[in-house]
C-alpha cells in the first residue's frame, strides 16, 4: 500500500505541478502594474526587447503576435493565457517504460480565486484519479481506494503524504509564482521557427531553465524526493500562436520522463465547480494498510 500511496502522489504531483508551471506562468497579481509593465514592453517602453516595431504589438491585449525574446517570453505568454480565461489540455508522460495520461480543463486566471484544475489521469497500476483543485481547496478521487469518492486534501498538512507532494500547490495558481519561477530560471532561450502544429501556424521556442533555480522558487509543489534526481537544466520546447498561446509544449529530463502537453479551445466555457457533499468520503483511503 505503501508503494501504490507512493505512485498516486507521484503520478498526481507530477501532472499537476507540469500543469501549473505550463498552464500559467505569472503576472503579479498584486496588480495592474504588472499588466501595466507588460503593456508598456508590448508598446516599445522597454528598450531590450524592441518589442514595437517588430512585434506588431499595438493591439489592446497587450499581447505582441511574434519574436518573443528570453526577456519577455514568460510575461507575454502569461498575459495571453490571462485574457483567454481558460484552456482544454491533453497530457503524456512517458516515465520507466510507462506512460500516464491526463485531460481535462484549466482556468488560466491571475489569481487562485480565478484559476482552477478538473484533470482525470490514467496511472497504470493504479487506474483512474480525478484531481479538482478550485478556491484553494484540493480534492482527489482515487477510485476503488476511496469508493469513487473524493478524498480532501488539506494542503497544510504536513503529517499528510499526499499533502506533502503538493504543498505550495494553491500558490502556484496565483501565477505569480510559476512566472517568478520560470523568469529566474531561464538559463537558455532559442526561436526555432515557424510550425504547423496541431492544425495550427505556430512559432517554436526552446527554453532551457535552471532546474534547482526553478524548484526553489516553486516550493514544496515542485520538490520532493524526486527533484534530487532531476538533470541540472531541462530543456522545454514551446509551440505558440499568433496570439502567444501553447498550441503544445514538451520536455525531456535526462531520461527520467518525457511529457507532452497538448492545448486547445483556450477562451472555452469552462467552469470547474467542488465535488457535491455526497461524493466526499469522510475516510483516509490508506488507514486500512497503516
Amino acid at each position: 500500500m505503501k508503494l501504490r500511496r507512493s505512485a498516486i502522489a507521484a503520478a498526481a504531483a507530477t501532472v499537476l505541478t507540469l500543469t501549473a508551471c505550463g498552464a500559467s506562468d505569472e503576472l503579479d497579481d498584486d496588480s495592474g502594474d504588472s499588466s501595466s509593465e507588460s503593456d508598456d514592453a508590448d508598446t516599445g517602453s522597454d528598450d531590450d526587447t524592441g518589442s514595437d516595431d517588430d512585434t506588431g504589438s499595438g493591439d489592446d491585449t497587450g499581447v505582441s503576435s511574434a519574436g518573443l525574446t528570453e526577456d519577455t517570453f514568460a510575461q507575454e505568454l502569461t498575459a495571453a493565457q490571462i485574457e483567454a480565461g481558460s484552456v482544454t489540455m491533453d497530457v503524456t508522460i512517458t516515465s520507466g517504460g510507462q506512460v500516464i495520461t491526463a485531460e481535462g480543463e484549466v482556468l488560466t486566471g491571475a489569481d487562485v480565486e480565478d484559476s482552477g484544475v478538473d484533470m482525470t489521469m490514467q496511472v497504470p497500476g493504479v487506474g483512474d484519479l480525478q484531481m479538482i483543485l478550485v478556491d484553494g481547496d484540493f480534492y482527489m478521487n482515487l477510485g476503488q481506494l476511496s469508493q469513487n469518492k473524493f478524498v480532501v486534501i488539506d494542503l497544510d498538512d504536513a503529517s499528510n503524504p499526499l499533502a506533502e507532494s503538493f504543498g505550495g500547490l494553491q500558490e502556484q495558481f496565483d501565477v505569480a509564482a510559476t512566472t517568478e519561477a520560470l523568469e529566474d530560471a531561464i538559463v537558455g532561450f532559442e526561436e526555432v521557427g515557424p510550425e504547423t502544429v496541431e492544425g495550427v501556424e505556430a512559432e517554436q521556442y526552446d527554453v532551457t531553465v535552471n532546474t534547482e533555480d526553478m524548484l526553489d522558487t516553486l516550493g514544496a509543489a515542485g520538490g520532493g524526493p524526486a527533484a534530487a534526481q532531476l538533470p541540472e537544466t531541462i530543456t522545454y520546447s514551446f509551440w505558440t500562436d499568433e496570439d502567444n498561446l501553447p498550441v503544445k509544449m514538451t520536455a525531456e529530463a535526462g531520461g527520467l520522463f518525457e511529457l507532452e502537453f497538448i492545448y486547445s479551445d483556450w477562451g472555452g466555457p469552462v467552469e470547474i465547480t467542488p465535488p457535491p457533499a455526497n461524493r466526499i468520503s469522510k475516510k483516509d483511503p490508506f488507514s486500512a494498510a497503516g
